[in-house]
């Protein structure tokens, strides 16, 4: 079998609608939340282009379940949810807000949708495709040193000690972050997880029927994941890594293998020539890859209420699964998929030459995850680092602290006293959005802020925070606060081309998307679909083009540059000074402090 069914894709897309607690007296009014900001370039465009007849409402929100069980805790759920990684474990109580979609007309591999499926036949999350876990290898390293890629763990083995004596660092990743140590604790037991006891025993786990770990597979998992560390040569050194790092390195050629998904593979690629490889086994046979299941999508259960709304909903859901919507969900992303539905075949591509034998096979096994198994692994899996424990006292550790979690809710932190709705109105704009700018210009304290209309992930209510949800109130990749001093002729340039598109990855192409302005109001005229800035106030008044503001711009890095490029030329960046901490930790903590969050103001008239 020469074709798999591979795809690029960037995380997942999510649709939800319903978000504002006040009824929509428009049956053709479906609101899509987009798990990641990416997802405004291509997929939701195609979506308005495939189902015209929908009024979309798109806003780019989280792609974690825990988030959207407290929408529903506060009475929203969207009509559409997508999620990424589904930790099965964790969506019981919202799948009773869910739809069974088993009869659903999206034709799925069985194998993948058996596993969707509960003790009553009813599927609840339809899968979209898994992203590829292995290892990335810097093949120009491996032909310079004259090491053979391995094809089963002794020759990776073998490998690992030839650039150890070539003075090369063998592999390397970044177990800074929790799903690193999960992953690789995983991906190194694979046959020992599929086996009858482990399929047994995740079963059980998932059902939520045990928070005990299996001593016999778990110990056996920590003493395969200590004879990796102990082959490759990784030290307690790895605990502080991160990504940019572990990417500096390989980028410099000092790093042979990384664990990396396909994702990584297109990075790194940039840099070396590439090969992805799976996680090796005794045998080839015994080789395996780890899939981080991604692109969930669930319908509202309220939509059954609403016989039209609901095919309008289901026109939208088949609409994604089809070729031209894993295309367009796909264009440009860096994330690779396998897909799980029939359909969508792409040529194998040759930096997956290594893993051809382990898809043909269906050697793929899904990562097991949760909230509580991410914590107690990445505790667990820095200790063996440490050399603090050997696979005994992790195994121990880890079953400590995972039964300890599992019944453990989260502290409140803060209490909106007020709530807003993130529904986006022509006279003034998102109230929840306004809130979030509002309350980082008080943080940066400047005159003025512009920000993409994704620095909110929803709507915001008058409830007890935990500090995870507060972080969940905004986007979760990247985004700082820049500061600097400008004019307001450069206010006005800058604010135009976030209005009017100035890069793919911010490119207004609904009301929803339009940037969102704090200690300036922007008039805007929309005509045949694009937007045009006619006007900015400050305080009531006109704004000045000769004087001089305190202006900070909350974005991501990459889009902020490419704004500040576009506005100033190629240092334009340079001028800038921005944040160390991320936006949406400097606002968790600004409100976790017992601060309330500023007040919306009418930050657009759109005509």
């Amino acid at each position: 079998m020469r074709k798999i069914l591979f795809i690029l894709a960037v995380g997942a897309l999510f649709t939800l609608s319903g978000c504002s607690k006040e009824k929509s007296t428009v049956n053709n009014e479906i609101t899509v939340y987009l798990y990641d900001t990416k997802m405004l370039n291509d997929f939701a465009p195609y979506l308005t282009e495939a189902v015209p007849e929908v009024d979309f409402k798109f806003v780019a929100s989280r792609s974690e379940v825990a988030y959207y069980e407290f929408c529903r805790q506060n009475g929203e759920l969207p009509d559409i949810i997508i999620v990424g990684c589904l930790p099965v474990r964790e969506v019981q109580e919202l799948n009773n807000s869910l739809m069974d979609l088993s009869k659903t007309e999206t034709t799925f591999y069985k194998a993948y949708l058996d596993d969707y499926t509960d003790s009553d036949g009813m599927i609840y999350w339809l899968p979209g495709g898994g992203v590829v876990n292995g290892f990335v290898a810097n093949v120009e390293l491996f032909e310079q040193y004259n090491v053979k890629l391995p094809e089963d763990y002794a020759g990776f083995r073998e490998a690992c000690e030839k650039f150890k004596e070539a003075g090369i660092l063998p592999y390397l990743s970044d177990y800074k972050y929790d799903y690193t140590c999960l992953y690789t604790l995983e991906g190194c037991s694979i046959p020992e997880l599929v086996s009858l006891e482990g399929t047994s025993w995740r079963l059980d786990y998932e059902s939520e029927t045990t928070d005990n770990l299996d001593r016999e597979l778990w110990t056996g998992a920590f003493d395969k994941l200590e004879a990796f560390m102990k082959d490759t040569g990784l030290t307690e050194d790895a605990i502080t890594r991160g990504y940019t790092m572990t990417l500096n390195d390989f980028a410099d050629g000092k790093v042979a293998m990384i664990r990396g998904t396909a994702e990584d593979l297109q990075t790194y690629s940039q840099y070396h020539k590439c090969k992805l490889l799976p996680y090796f086994g005794e045998t080839e046979e015994d080789n395996w890859i780890l899939l981080t299941p991604a692109f969930h999508v669930a319908l509202n259960r309220n939509l059954e209420n609403n016989p039209e709304k609901l095919k309008l909903a289901e026109k939208v859901l088949n609409a994604m699964f089809t070729p031209e919507g894993y295309a367009a969900y796909l264009d440009g992303a860096p994330t690779c998929l396998i897909p799980y539905n029939r359909g969508v075949d792409v040529d194998f591509p040759d930096t997956f030459s290594e893993l051809e034998d382990v898809i043909a096979a269906n050697r793929m096994y899904p990562l097991l995850t949760s909230d509580s198994l991410l914590q107690a692994s990445k505790v667990s899996v820095q200790k063996l680092l440490a050399g603090e424990t050997d696979a005994e006292g992790a195994y121990e550790n880890m079953n400590t602290l995972l039964k300890e979690l599992a019944g453990k809710e989260e502290e409140t932190v803060a209490t909106l006293e007020n709530g807003y709705s993130v529904v986006f109105q022509p006279d003034g704009g998102s109230p929840a959005t306004s809130v979030i700018a509002n309350t980082l210009r008080k943080i940066s304290g400047t005159e003025l802020l512009l920000a993409p209309s994704s620095i909110c992930t929803g709507s915001l209510y008058a409830a007890d925070y935990s500090q995870r949800m507060l972080e969940y109130a905004m986007q979760s990749g990247g985004n700082h606060l820049y500061t600097c001093e400008v004019t307001g002729a450069e206010v006005f340039e800058l604010a135009r081309l976030a209005v009017e598109g100035y890069d793919t990855c911010n490119n207004p192409f609904s009301d929803e998307t339009l940037p969102v302005s704090s200690g300036f109001s922007m008039e805007v005229q929309k005509k045949d679909g694009t937007y045009v800035l006619t006007g900015i106030t400050v305080n009531g008044e006109a704004l000045q083009e000769n004087r001089r503001y305190t202006l900070t711009i909350a974005d991501h890095v990459n889009n902020f540059r490419a704004l500040a490029t576009a506005a100033f030329g190629e240092d334009g960046a340079e001028q800038f000074l921005g944040t160390e901490k991320y936006a949406r930790t400097l606002w968790a903590e600004y409100i976790a402090a017992g601060n309330q969050p500023e007040e919306p103001t009418d930050y657009i008239i759109l005509k």
